[in-house]
């Protein structure tokens, strides 16, 4: 999955609360959802791009690694495949506003 052409998230749906239907009563020795996780993989695939390239800025960097940090430390059993979508959208949207505004003070003034 991808998204705005800039991300790619690999995870196993199976592995998150399924909010569509109520959950099956099990016996704790017999539930289907374990505590553990799922690996979980997001990738910044936007500086492949064959036609337009967009590097990976230090910022972006910075906010990929504690967006897949805290993907990590998900309950997967616990969050709904919505949430996680959205955690990442919202996330990844602030990187970028913070991205573009380091860009615009580094064009206006001297910072280095």
């Amino acid at each position: 999955m991808t998204y705005k052409d800039s991300l790619q998230l690999f995870f196993t749906p199976c592995c998150f609360l399924n909010t569509g239907t109520s959950p099956p009563s099990y016996s704790s020795s017999t539930s289907p959802q374990s505590s553990e996780n799922s690996p979980i993989s997001l990738t910044y695939i936007a500086d492949s791009h064959a036609y337009h390239p967009r590097p990976l800025s230090t910022e972006k960097r910075f906010f990929l690694q504690i967006i897949r940090a805290q993907l990590q430390c998900l309950p997967q059993s616990q969050t709904s495949i919505s949430d996680l979508l959205s955690f990442i959208s919202t996330n990844w949207e602030a990187a970028l506003a913070i991205a573009e505004e380091v860009r615009s003070l580094s064009t206006q003034y001297i910072t280095d």
